[in-house]
């Protein structure tokens, strides 16, 4: 839907503007996330699985590297959240720019899916 569209080009915009301005290590954050996909809400270990990123080689770190402090990093800043049942969550703002899908949601049309 026209809607959608218009929130994965604003959640894009958002996480280039976060990278090119505050969090430049987010870069790297997006390419674990596109190698090691998963849908939210997400099982916190297939998060942190996809948040084992060896920083050694990046220029641009966050403050925490390892898996659980960086998840928890990501919460204070907004981009995730936990669920009631332990799922973590990512919210839309956030979603399209790192390359995650939510899961479910309404079927699209099958005109609309070719």
């Amino acid at each position: 839907t026209a809607l959608r569209g218009a929130l994965d080009r604003v959640s894009e915009s958002r996480v280039r503007e976060l990278t090119n301005e505050e969090f430049p290590w987010l870069r790297v954050l997006e390419r674990a996330f596109q190698n090691d996909p998963f849908q939210v809400p997400a099982m916190r270990k297939d998060v942190l699985r996809a948040l084992r990123i060896d920083w050694s080689k990046e220029k641009a770190r966050p403050p925490e590297t390892e898996p659980n402090a960086l998840l928890d990093y990501l919460a204070e800043l907004g981009i995730v959240s936990f669920r009631s049942d332990n799922r973590i969550d990512v919210g839309d703002l956030y979603l399209k720019g790192l390359h995650l899908r939510r899961k479910g949601g309404v079927a699209r049309p099958k005109s609309a899916r070719h």
